[in-house]
């Protein structure tokens, strides 16, 4: 009996002590911030002349979020599934589209003064969980296997394709630089934006994948350890790697006001420092895996429950 009344007490000891560090692990809930009721999942999103753009998966719609009043002010629809990115430039906003078999059909292009879609180009982006961003020149967007694809907005044709790693298909511009990853070789590979040359193949442990541009730096989420790895712009080299601890497919990255922010479904919130190359903060809880920096704001999806949290970084 003494043994068990032992046995009894460890028990619950460890019950409170879990129970205890459960109650001061930080909760997305915990942080201030405007809910905005959008419907159906919204999921890839994009800021843009004073606007969020949000991809919706389940409504196949772009929802236009006016940023002075966080009202919904436009719904267009896409006739099928966005699925790998958003992008805003040339005044217009570009979604890569898949079918129900998931495989990829299509790239629209929306016109932002009109809230209408001005065309459908026939250039599928190469899988549903790559992306798509633009430069002062042109777009860009994995169109297949080991490709790399750039989109003149004049012809809204591609004009050039370039050879990257096989599993490349997160591409991100910065500072004269496309970036763009490849979980399956490790790899960031920089891309010159003006000749389309390779200057730059970098290595990248665990399964890059999601990518930022922030701070003098590239961000990359690494899917396979859930680390996030700093690539600074101008050496192109790995100057920091953070264990932000949100391994796992999905989730995204943004920078902005100092910070890189990570989201991952359950853990929807880390705030990464750049002046420390540590995690400033973490928060868990329902939501989480979209994301967007822009218009003084961080942008957090929760496709679940049909909302965006808008969060004063």
């Amino acid at each position: 009996m003494k043994y068990a009344l032992q046995l009894l007490a460890f028990v619950a000891l460890m019950t409170n002590g879990t129970n205890a560090f459960a109650a001061t692990r930080p909760a997305i809930a915990d942080i201030g911030r405007t809910t905005i009721t959008i419907g159906g999942a919204p999921d890839w999103m994009i800021t843009g002349d004073g606007a969020l753009w949000i991809a919706n998966i389940t409504l196949e719609e772009v929802e236009r979020v006016d940023a002075a009043t966080n009202t919904v002010v436009a719904r267009i629809p896409l006739h099928g599934k966005p699925c790998a990115g958003i992008a805003f430039g040339f005044s217009s906003v570009w979604v890569p589209m898949c079918d129900k078999h998931d495989a990829g059909t299509s790239l629209v292009r929306i016109d932002a003064a009109s809230n209408k879609v001005q065309r459908v180009l026939s250039i599928p982006p190469a899988n549903t969980e790559g992306g798509i961003t633009t430069s002062p020149r042109d777009v860009w967007m994995a169109t297949a296997q080991g490709v790399l694809s750039r989109i003149d907005p004049r012809t809204n044709a591609v004009s050039q394709r370039v050879a990257v790693a096989a599993g490349s298909y997160n591409p991100r511009y910065a500072a004269g630089t496309v970036w763009i990853t490849s979980g399956t070789a490790d790899l960031l590979t920089a891309v010159d934006e003006t000749s389309g040359s390779v200057v730059a193949r970098i290595h990248v442990a665990h399964k890059p994948h999601m990518i930022a541009a922030g701070g003098g730096s590239v961000w990359t989420v690494d899917q396979g350890d859930g680390s996030v790895t700093r690539v600074d712009l101008a050496s192109k080299r790995v100057v920091a790697t953070i264990a932000a601890h949100i391994p796992g497919s999905g989730g995204d990255i943004c920078y902005g006001a100092g910070f890189a922010w990570a989201t991952l479904v359950a853990t929807p919130l880390t705030k990464i420092s750049a002046s420390s190359n540590t995690v400033a903060g973490q928060w868990y809880g329902r939501g989480g895996d979209g994301i967007a920096c822009g218009l003084g704001s961080v942008w957090l999806a929760d496709y679940n429950n049909h909302i965006v949290w808008r969060i004063n970084p």
